[in-house]
């Protein structure tokens, strides 16, 4: 089982446009669009053409939409068997960041006629390339059902939209949901402040709810009293 295999299968990495969390409320809202310049100009008409990645307390919507159609999936919260995250760089520009810098240099000592100059445009190199590398870094948040499916998403950051995201971020998110997971199951986390008593009184003749004696409504249902 390699390092990335629970992020395998989430197809390619989206530019990220949307990435936003509540601890409290035990909600996330993750959105991205396809890479590329067509993706881009399809979002800015208007066009709906993302990948939204939706938590709740109680489940978890996957909805993938572009010119040809939709998708949508929804997973129970209690049927959520294992979360994970991570994140990966594409080793290769780090290799080509210091295959320019030594051959720039190696260029430059060796060959007169270029000199600096060679030594000049192998350090450029290497710098795209280690800016490529930094910036190419792709995080996923995945999800692995108790049937064995697995859901998630992957992301970038991009330059238009400019939403930047760490991984630390992500792992909060992987707490948040891990929350809603036990608390799903019936469990109380430590810390979590115990939930208000009902006090005794008579029941809703519709939906059974406990209610105050001085209640005129019923909280659960709604029915007049």
């Amino acid at each position: 089982m390699g390092p990335n295999w629970f992020g395998a299968g989430l197809g390619p990495a989206l530019v990220l446009q949307k990435f936003h969390y509540d601890s409290e409320a035990g909600t996330v809202c993750v959105k991205g669009r396809m890479p590329g310049i067509k993706a881009f100009v399809l979002s800015a008409m208007g066009l709906d053409a993302t990948t939204s990645f939706d938590v709740e307390p109680k489940q978890i919507s996957y909805r993938s939409a572009s010119l040809s159609g939709e998708d949508h999936l929804t997973v129970p919260t209690p049927c959520i068997a294992t979360l994970s995250c991570g994140f990966n760089k594409p080793l290769g520009y780090l290799v080509a960041a210091v295959v320019a810098l030594i051959g720039g240099v190696y260029a430059g000592m060796t060959i007169r006629e270029l000199g600096s100059k060679a030594m000049l445009a192998g350090l450029l190199g290497a710098v795209l390339f280690l800016v490529g590398y930094f910036l190419s870094k792709k995080i996923y948040i995945s999800v692995i059902t108790n049937g064995g499916n697995i859901i998630g998403i992957r992301f970038k950051r991009s330059v238009i939209e400019n939403i930047a995201v760490d991984i630390d971020k992500v792992k909060d998110i992987i707490a948040l949901m891990r929350k809603n997971v036990v608390m799903s199951h019936g469990f109380v986390l430590p810390g979590t402040p115990p939930a208000a008593e009902v006090p005794a009184g008579k029941a809703c003749t519709k939906c059974g709810a406990r209610l105050a004696n001085n209640d005129m409504f019923c909280g659960e249902c709604g029915t007049r009293l």
